[in-house]
């Protein structure tokens, strides 16, 4: 299956999905630090805005849309604004209905959870999965999502390279 990565970062949930065999389209994000670390480790990236991204030109060229869309409205570390904007979750959404794949998974802070109408969606304890730190992440999807895994970090992991 082919997928898609919005809002991706450095590339670390498209690592999770390459290596569990799906084939990477595309990633998405406007940091341009984040979109050179992703280019080196996972493969092509626009850097843009996702407001200005049509995903219609996708629509039956990616099975999987997955993301991560940013939380600060939500965050624990933002002590600052607690305003509830959802601009990048109904962005995320957006381009969801713009390419229409069979599956999408949001992964996101515990708090977005009353926010997310979707068919699953689960608060996991992320240490659970071999995550060498405690954190509960909420995933939300069109399908549910089996987690029946432990992270593996052996030496032979493939290394990683950081732009910047």
């Amino acid at each position: 299956m082919r997928f898609a990565d919005l809002f991706c970062g450095g590339g670390f949930f498209s690592l999770g999905f390459q290596r569990a065999g799906f084939k990477h389209v595309f990633g998405l994000d406007n940091w341009k630090l984040a979109c050179a670390t992703y280019e080196l480790n996972i493969g092509k990236a626009f850097c843009m805005k996702i407001e200005d991204f049509d995903g219609k030109e996708w629509a039956g060229k990616v099975d999987v849309v997955i993301g991560s869309p940013p939380c600060k409205t939500w965050s624990k570390a933002n002590t600052k604004t607690r305003s509830c904007d959802l601009t990048l979750t109904k962005e995320f959404f957006r381009v969801v209905g713009e390419i229409k794949p069979k599956i999408w998974v949001m992964e996101n802070v515990p708090d977005v959870y009353p926010f997310i109408h979707a068919p699953f969606k689960k608060i996991f304890s992320m240490e659970s999965y071999g995550l060498l730190q405690q954190r509960k992440r909420c995933f939300a999807s069109n399908v549910p999502l089996n987690l029946n895994f432990r992270l593996n970090f052996s030496n032979n992991s493939k290394k990683l390279f950081c732009q910047g």
